[in-house]
């Protein structure tokens, strides 16, 4: 079963616990409230990592001075779990002119080339710097003959619309991520 933990800074007399069925998939969905309190927050979370996957932390309404130990967090929990699900990939700092904008993780098996997370800043995209690092992908995954697979969020346009230009194919959606691949050899 998969477990769900919403931390929220709002009234605790809001607290729900529930499991679900959803897509075949069993969910344990808990919502935790803290009456404002951050500091409380913020040790529920540390409580909780390792023990819950974060793949995404959103908290509206925070100061960007709340936000900075919770972004920390969530960078340390996403770290954990790709060391844990890839342990052999490969982890690059993308550059622009001289300064970090992004970030890009590569896991490669004799299988498959598997893009598993590409990262830019917002002020670095619709400069190509994707497009340019998915066709250097796609070249290393066609020198073997592998497929070049990615993951992505249903609900993100863009980078379905820029693996779709790359030749990527959409084998599956659960609702949450789709699951892309480009077989080798294949033009965009």
């Amino acid at each position: 079963m998969k477990r769900i933990v919403s931390v929220s800074l709002g009234s605790s007399t809001r607290d729900h616990r529930v499991e679900v069925e959803w897509l075949g998939e069993r969910f344990d969905i808990n919502r935790i409230g803290f009456d404002g309190s951050l500091d409380r927050a913020i040790a529920k979370l540390r409580e909780l990592d390792g023990t819950v996957v974060a793949e995404q932390l959103g908290l509206g309404g925070l100061d960007s001075d709340a936000l900075t130990p919770l972004q920390e967090i969530q960078f340390v929990a996403r770290r954990r779990d790709r060391a844990v699900r890839y342990p052999t990939a490969d982890e690059q700092i993308i550059m622009l002119d001289g300064r970090p904008v992004g970030a890009v993780v590569v896991d490669r098996s004799r299988e498959r080339v598997l893009l598993v997370d590409l990262a830019l800043l917002p002020a670095a995209r619709r400069r190509r710097i994707g497009t340019t690092i998915i066709a250097a992908l796609a070249e290393q995954a066609d020198r073997p003959g592998v497929p070049l697979r990615a993951t992505t969020q249903t609900t993100n346009a863009h980078a379905r619309r820029l693996y779709a230009r790359a030749g990527f194919q959409e084998l599956d959606d659960d609702g949450l991520n789709v699951s892309l691949e480009r077989q080798s050899g294949q033009s965009p």
